[in-house]
C-alpha cells in the first residue's frame, strides 16, 4: 500500500515530471492549487514545489503492477503523460530502451489506466519528430505521419495505442505535439539552445551540425501553458472515448544561424562556430501550424524566440555567479 495523506482527493498524475518540462508543470499546477502526484524513476530535484499538493512516487513507467496500485490508492482525474526517452540522438543509440519506453511504457501506462473506477482522462506529450521531413509548410495536425528516425517511430506508436485505448476503453485523450521546447536552466543541456549558450559563456568552439535547419522553437512556459488549457479542455469533455490532437508551437520557423546570432546579441559576444555535416536522422525544416489549438483550446504562444532566448541566457549567467 501507498501511505498518502488524502487519497480521496481528486489528483492529476504526470509522469516523467521530474523532466525538463515535467518539473515546469508540476510547479504551475500547484500554484494554481491541484494535487498531484509526480511518479518518475528519477528523483524530483527541486524541493521547491514538493509540498502537501504534490507527492513523488519512484518507479518506472514500464512497471504496469505499480502503475496499477497508483490508480487502486488514489483518486485519479487525470493523467500527463511525459515519461520517455527523449532525445532523438539518445534513441539513436539505444533503439530498443526507446521502443520499450516510449512504445511499452505508454502500453503499461493505459493498461493500468483501464483499471480505474474513476475513468481518468490521459494528455500524451509527443513531437514533431512524427512527421519526419515534411513536404509542406506549416504543418498542420492533419499531415500524417512519415518518421526518420527511431524517436519518431516510436512517437507514432505510442500516439496510436493512446487513440486505440481511447477508442476501445472509453478514454477521454489528447495528443500534444511539441516542438524544440527550450527555456529553463535544467534543460537536457546537449540541447540546441543550452549547448549553444554554454559553449559560448565558455569560450568553446560550438560544432553545429548543417545550419540551415529551420525548426519551431518553443518555450517552455508556453508548451507548459498549452498543456494547462489541455487539461481544462479534457475537464469539459462529456463524450467517452474522445481523442483529439493539437500542437503546441509557435508557428514561426527560426533558422540555427538565428538562434546563434540571437544568443551573440544577448551575451554581446560571438560565438566561435565550426559548421559540420547533417546527421542521417536529422529532420532538416519543421514549422507548424498552430490554428487548430488556437481554435480548440484559446492556446496561444505569447514569448518570441529573442525574449526567451534573453530570459534563458540570463538564467544561465546567474549560474556562472
Amino acid at each position: 500500500m501507498i501511505a498518502c495523506d488524502e487519497p480521496s482527493a481528486p489528483h492529476i498524475l504526470v509522469t516523467g515530471g521530474s523532466g525538463f518540462i515535467g518539473r515546469t508543470l508540476v510547479k504551475k499546477l500547484v500554484a494554481r492549487g491541484t494535487s498531484v502526484i509526480v511518479y518518475d524513476i528519477v528523483p524530483f530535484p527541486d524541493p521547491e514545489p514538493i509540498n502537501s499538493r504534490v507527492k513523488y512516487l519512484s518507479g518506472d513507467i514500464r512497471d504496469t503492477r505499480t502503475l496499477e496500485m497508483i490508480f487502486r490508492e488514489f483518486r485519479i482525474e487525470g493523467v500527463i503523460h511525459l515519461a520517455a526517452v527523449s532525445r532523438v540522438i539518445t534513441a539513436q543509440n539505444d533503439p530498443e530502451l526507446c521502443w520499450d519506453v516510449n512504445v511499452n511504457g505508454t502500453r503499461s501506462l493505459l493498461d493500468a489506466i483501464t483499471t480505474s473506477p474513476q475513468k481518468p482522462w490521459i494528455i500524451m506529450g509527443s513531437s514533431r519528430e512524427v512527421y519526419g521531413e515534411p513536404e509542406i509548410l506549416p504543418v498542420p495536425e492533419s499531415y500524417g505521419f512519415h518518421p526518420i528516425n527511431i524517436y519518431g517511430e516510436a512517437k507514432v506508436e505510442g500516439e496510436r495505442l493512446v487513440r486505440g485505448y481511447a477508442e476501445t476503453h472509453g478514454l477521454n485523450s489528447v495528443v500534444l505535439r511539441f516542438s524544440n521546447v527550450y527555456g529553463a536552466r535544467y534543460d537536457i543541456l546537449d540541447r540546441v539552445i543550452p549547448r549553444f549558450i554554454l559553449k559560448a559563456l565558455q569560450d568553446e568552439t560550438l560544432e553545429i551540425h548543417g545550419g540551415g535547419q529551420i525548426f519551431d522553437f518553443t518555450h517552455v512556459d508556453d508548451t507548459t501553458h498549452g498543456i494547462l488549457l489541455a487539461v481544462a479542455y479534457l475537464q469539459k469533455q462529456m463524450n467517452s472515448g474522445s481523442f483529439d490532437d493539437f500542437h503546441i508551437l509557435t508557428g514561426t520557423p527560426h533558422s540555427l544561424q538565428d538562434v546563434a546570432a540571437m544568443i551573440e546579441m544577448a551575451l554581446n559576444k560571438p560565438l566561435n562556430t565550426v559548421y559540420t555535416s547533417l546527421r542521417n536522422y536529422d529532420v532538416v525544416r519543421f514549422f507548424g501550424d498552430p490554428s487548430k489549438a488556437y481554435a480548440n483550446l484559446g492556446f496561444q504562444a505569447s514569448i518570441p524566440l529573442e525574449v526567451g532566448i534573453q530570459k534563458t541566457v540570463e538564467l544561465f549567467q546567474e549560474e556562472e555567479i
